[in-house]
């Protein structure tokens, strides 16, 4: 639980520095829901490949 709260805080801060988009944001949010984020680097690492392809 505490895991995924500080991801999600850190998506929040993200969306926050316009780093990401609304897209981007609850694509991320899904996936921390669903278990495929397993910590706080490789949901870094994800919101960096995201913004890359875009």
């Amino acid at each position: 639980v505490k895991r995924t709260k500080a991801m999600r805080r850190h998506l929040k801060i993200l969306k926050a520095r316009n780093e990401i988009n609304r897209e981007t944001f609850w694509a991320l949010y899904k996936k921390i829901k669903g278990g495929n984020v397993r910590s706080l680097s490789h949901l870094r690492e994800l919101a960096k490949q995201t913004k890359i392809h875009k």
